[in-house]
Formats: C-alpha cells, sequence, structure tokens
C-alpha cells in the first residue's frame, strides 16, 4: 500500500462491518476503528474521511447513540468529511444523521454506490484543499471582556483589506475605491463577528447588517460567492462582515455542526478570516475554529484578572485538543510600567508572543465615537505601528504554511484511479 493512502476512521462496534469495509475500501487506504468518539485520538493526524455506523439504528437509544456520536465526531475532527453508514430500507436513520451534520447516508450492501461515494466525497475535500492553499485565518480569543478584541479585530481586517484590494489593483492597473465593492471575495476580508456584546464590530465599522451569522448557517446550501457578495454588507474598501443577531435567543436552533461548516465555508471563499470570538461562551465551537484556521491569537493584558483568565482558558483549549504550538499571545493596552515585561509573561504561559499592543484606549474610543478608526485619520499612530507588525507576522506565517508540501488534486486522481483499477481486476 502507499505511504500517500487514505486514513479512513470508522465508528462501529460491528466487528463483521469493520471487517467488510476494511476490505472495501482497501484500494485506497487504511481503515482504523474505534467503537466510541471518546478518550484519546485514533491516530496524530486527522483521518481523511470518517464514517459513523447507523446500521443498527433500529430503535431509538440506538439511533441516538449514532446521532450523538455523529456530533462528537463532527467536533473532534472538523476538517474531515463526516458520512453516516446506514441502511436505504431504514429512511428516519438517514434523516437524523442529516439533521446530526453527516454530510452524506450511504448503503454499504450498494457496493458500486458506496465507493462513488467515497470517491465523490475525497476528491471534494482535496479540492476544497486546494482552493485554501492561498487562504489563511485569524481567530482572536479575548480572555475576558473589555480587552480590546473587537477593537484589534475591526483595525486588523480593515488593515489587511486595505492591503489585498490595492495589491488587486495593482494587478488589474484599476483604481482601488472605485473597484473595491467589485472584488472578488479571494481579494476581501470577511470579518466574522462573533464577539460578546453582539455587534460591536458593525459597530465600530459605522454599518448595519440585516443578514446575521445564523440568517448564513440557514442559508448553509446556498451560500456561493454570489450571495456573500450581495447579502453581506461591506465597507467601502471591500471588507465584509458577518455578525451575531442582536437577540442572542436566536442561536438557539443553530446547531455546533452547521456553525463549523459555516466558519469552513467563509474560509474557503475569502482571502482572509478574521474571526472574533472575544466574550463567546462555547468552548466546543471555540475549540473547533481553533483546531482548522490557520491562526490562533489569545488577547489579554497585564492585569492580573486578565492572566488568571489567560491560564483558564489555554486550559480549555488543552482540553479540546488544540495544537498550542499554534497558538500566541497578543497583548493588549501594554505598557511596560504596569507589570511584568511580554516577554516574561508568554514564558511564564509556555506560549510564543505574536506581539504587544501599546495602551492607547483613549484616542481609539474618540476616533470610534465619532464612526472612525485609526486607520481613516492617515496617520502613525503607535498603534498602528504595532498593528502593521502584527499584519507582517500574520502573512509570513501564512507564507511558510503554504510553502510545505501538499497533495495536489492530480495526484488524489491517480490514486483514485488506480483504485478503481484494482476493483475492476477483483
Amino acid at each position: 500500500m502507499s505511504s500517500d493512502s487514505v486514513s479512513f476512521l470508522l465508528y462501529s462496534s460491528d466487528a463483521a462491518l469493520a471487517e467488510r469495509l476494511a476490505a472495501t475500501l482497501a484500494p485506497l487506504g487504511r481503515l482504523a476503528v474505534e467503537s466510541q468518539p471518546a478518550g484519546a485520538r485514533a491516530a496524530d493526524a486527522d483521518p481523511g474521511l470518517v464514517l459513523v455506523d447507523f446500521t443498527q439504528s433500529d430503535t431509538d437509544a440506538r439511533l441516538k447513540q449514532a446521532c450523538g456520536q455523529t456530533q462528537t465526531v463532527l467536533q473532534r475532527y472538523p476538517g474531515a468529511p463526516c458520512l453516516a453508514i446506514g441502511r436505504l430500507s431504514l429512511p428516519g436513520a438517514a434523516i437524523a444523521a442529516f439533521r446530526a451534520g453527516a454530510r452524506d447516508f450511504i448503503d454499504p450492501d450498494q457496493e458500486e454506490d458506496f465507493m462513488a461515494a467515497i470517491r465523490r466525497h475525497l476528491l471534494s475535500g482535496q479540492a476544497a484543499a486546494t482552493r485554501q492553499s492561498s487562504r489563511t485565518g485569524v481567530l482572536l480569543l479575548g480572555v475576558r471582556p473589555g480587552i480590546g478584541t473587537s477593537t484589534l479585530a475591526v483595525h486588523l481586517a480593515s488593515l489587511m483589506q486595505r492591503q489585498l484590494a490595492g495589491a488587486a489593483s495593482r494587478r488589474s492597473h484599476t483604481r482601488q475605491a472605485q473597484d473595491a465593492g467589485a472584488l472578488p471575495l479571494r481579494d476581501r476580508v470577511c470579518l466574522l463577528d462573533l464577539g460578546v456584546p453582539a455587534g460591536d464590530g458593525l459597530l465600530y465599522l459605522n454599518m448595519r447588517g440585516d443578514f446575521h451569522f445564523v440568517d448564513a448557517v440557514q442559508s448553509l446550501r446556498r451560500l456561493d460567492e454570489t450571495l456573500l457578495s450581495s447579502a453581506l454588507p461591506q465597507t467601502p474598501a471591500g471588507l465584509s462582515v458577518l455578525a451575531l443577531p442582536r437577540e442572542l435567543d436566536h442561536l438557539q436552533g443553530v446547531s455546533h455542526a452547521d456553525s463549523l461548516a459555516l466558519f469552513e465555508l467563509l474560509r474557503e471563499h475569502f482571502g482572509l478570516l478574521v474571526a472574533d470570538a472575544g466574550g463567546l461562551s462555547n468552548p466546543a465551537f471555540i475549540a473547533g475554529m481553533a483546531r482548522t484556521t490557520d491562526h490562533v491569537w489569545v488577547i489579554a493584558d497585564q492585569s492580573v484578572g486578565a492572566l488568571v483568565s489567560l491560564a483558564d482558558m489555554l486550559a480549555e483549549l488543552e482540553r479540546h485538543e488544540v495544537d498550542k504550538s499554534r497558538i500566541r499571545l497578543v497583548l493588549s493596552r501594554y505598557d511596560l510600567r504596569h507589570g511584568m515585561a511580554a516577554a516574561q509573561i508568554a514564558d511564564r504561559f509556555d506560549i510564543a508572543l505574536g506581539g504587544v499592543l501599546p495602551e492607547r484606549s483613549v484616542t481609539l474610543r474618540r476616533a470610534m465615537n465619532v464612526g472612525k478608526l485609526l486607520l481613516d485619520d492617515g496617520g502613525r499612530d503607535p498603534y498602528l505601528s504595532a498593528l502593521q507588525s502584527l499584519a507582517r507576522g500574520l502573512l509570513s506565517e501564512s507564507a511558510a504554511s503554504r510553502a510545505r508540501p501538499r497533495w495536489n488534486l492530480s495526484h488524489w486522481l491517480r490514486l483514485l484511479r488506480s483504485g478503481g483499477r484494482r476493483e475492476q481486476g477483483r
């Protein structure tokens, strides 16, 4: 078997089914089996595709158990397609599997259709990964309210949008201001405003947004570049914003799986996704975003309360299996006279230091009270200098990440075609 073969993961207690699927999938890769998605992960790397057994869901209890496994899988492996394995003679199981977040429901007894579905989802996943190879995302996690996370998010998103729009105008030799609103999404930044209180990002940008996060989740299967361009409010520079609804009760009907799917869809379409999750009280959802996004910035300041909250947040992320090496500490309202130096704080918590933002609360508040950002004044404020440094670090890390070897789509096509030839020769 090739060392580049696909890694499949099956959640099932049916040994006969596991043995059968292992033989069926052998031309494409190796199948690992677990009875429950709990405890340690089955492998260091995420599987290429996860299968959940619905074949024995002939009672309400077994169906509920399979749905619970599906939801847990979506949290643990948000980047891998999750498919339900079941009998077409049990349509209720298919409906329940889709509601739980499975991407497809396939019957192992229909071997030709089964393998066609497996190939389709593998190719779809790799095609999405290829499209995302030049994309990036950054997740901002404020350790407590009032730390400056939303302020950083709107300034970073606005700065990066101006840089992307400027680069696009130089490529096409057009005027940036004239064409910013018509830029393709690959040259646009999306600010995903999940911070609480809801909608602060829109307020800071002096915008209104009638299309919100819940609307986007409910429209998930219809969201494409055209709808994203028209539905999301945008600044004159082309920055798109998607915020939480003002009435947070609307979130009660939104599933964890669909929320993560929306997060991934935005990363796929936009050149850069800046997600502000400061104050969001959903550890599983936050961890799901943190495990798949390119950069995780934890925002704190030098106060004792913030440092205690920082310790709690890092522990929570570790409990949810977020790789600590990908987390960067950003210290807001930083003043060396207020306590430990930034490097000392980073060392104390065994976390890489991403950068510092100086204490500029009065200046920032004055600008925002008149509906402006510091960027709009065209000055050389110390906050903007620090922001530029953070942006350069973000771009350099993204470039290094894109330079790592990746499987391309042609490689997957060769692998899958060779598997198909082996099947025909059986």
